[in-house]
């Protein structure tokens, strides 16, 4: 993949990758799907596995929250259901963070 990058480009990439390694959750998730849009390549080898993390995590949740409104949706649909529960759990983990602890 890199090989066929410019010098620029893999400089950006590296740049990306950096602050990937070094992000927490919410940021983290950010500059993967950022990274995925930019870097076409990137996306063709880590699609297949992202599509299946996010079934994982969240696919129990979506099919009866389909179901209970008789919902069929093709399978890109709902990798984007997915997609939107993961940002969702992590602004809602985020909150709780940010509370103050009751005492």
């Amino acid at each position: 993949m890199l090989s066929k990058m410019g010098v620029p480009e893999r400089r950006a990439f590296k740049r990306d990758l950096k602050a990937f390694l070094a992000a927490r959750f919410h940021a983290r998730t950010k500059l993967a799907l950022r990274m995925i849009t930019t870097y076409p390549m990137l996306a063709k080898a880590l699609g297949p596995d992202f599509g299946v993390m996010l079934e994982e995590a969240h696919g129990k949740d979506t099919s009866p929250a389909l179901a209970k409104y008789s919902l069929v949706v093709p399978p890109a649909t709902r990798r984007i259901i997915n997609l939107r529960m993961l940002e969702l759990m992590g602004t809602a983990q985020r909150g709780l963070e940010a509370r103050p602890a009751i005492t």
